[in-house]
């Protein structure tokens, strides 16, 4: 039997710890209720693009790939066609200044890789660093976007620019710049480019053609490159890998 005295002491020492066990409650709640206000919102998915790994993932059940026949039949009328196309079509003189203005930092025993449309040139400069012993040659028609590319110029300390004399050459130009020891940015028709190294008879070692405009309605479809006039001229300018990526399967297939 309990004495009333020992009752009550039991029952003092309990309600001596509830404000404190409260205490842990609420802060442990707080403290829960903060981390969640700081995670970021579930990145939104399109409903219609299941299975999509970037919200620029383009879906063949959105937009199907060229029927297989129609592509064949593109495909063998451009590479018949090309000697018409280059005919009518000559090289633009820009291109072709650029062209023969980077000549000279082409050793003759040079292993050359093509990064063709490479935007702000970033694919191009990851290049330079996987391939130490090539010269990476990076091609776009935009001036805008090779220019955002900001390890195309070397600033001092100062904050001034530091330019050599062949880089002030190109200044005068804006049509090429030299990055580093094996990367050049050219600014260039990408068709009349290849249409130089051909003339050039330069080998081309690798060729890397990266998320090209997939032109995914079919209405434009000849814009692709597969279906371009020029398309042949990949071809003929070889390598011993062509790699394409692109974020339509569909333009893969």
């Amino acid at each position: 039997m309990i004495s009333s005295k020992a009752l009550l002491s039991t029952i003092m020492s309990i309600l001596a710890l509830i404000p404190s066990l409260s205490f842990v409650t609420i802060a442990t709640t707080r403290r829960i209720t903060n981390t969640a206000r700081q995670l970021p919102p579930p990145r939104r998915r399109y409903p219609i693009l299941h299975c999509m790994e970037t919200q620029y993932t383009i879906n063949d059940e959105v937009c199907p790939p060229l029927d297989e026949i129609e592509l064949k039949d593109t495909v063998q009328k451009r590479c018949e066609t090309l000697e018409t196309f280059l005919a009518n079509k000559p090289i633009a003189r820009h291109t072709q200044a650029a062209f023969d203005q980077i000549i000279s930092y082409i050793k003759p025993d040079s292993n050359i890789i093509l990064d063709s449309g490479c935007g702000t040139a970033r694919s191009t400069l990851i290049l330079g660093d996987l391939y130490p012993d090539h010269t990476i040659i990076g091609v776009d028609r935009s001036l805008v976007r090779l220019n955002k590319n900001i390890l195309s110029r070397k600033k001092t300390s100062d904050g001034h620019n530091q330019k050599s004399p062949r880089e002030e050459e190109e200044d005068d130009d804006s049509s090429f710049h030299v990055v580093s020891s094996n990367v050049i940015l050219v600014r260039a028709d990408l068709t009349d480019f290849w249409r130089c190294c051909l003339d050039a008879e330069w080998r081309i070692s690798k060729h890397f053609i990266l998320y090209p405009n997939p032109c995914p309605k079919k209405k434009v479809f000849k814009n692709r490159w597969y279906a371009h006039p020029s398309f042949p001229l990949i071809l003929k300018l070889g390598g011993e890998e062509i790699l394409i990526r692109s974020n339509w399967e569909g333009y893969l297939k």
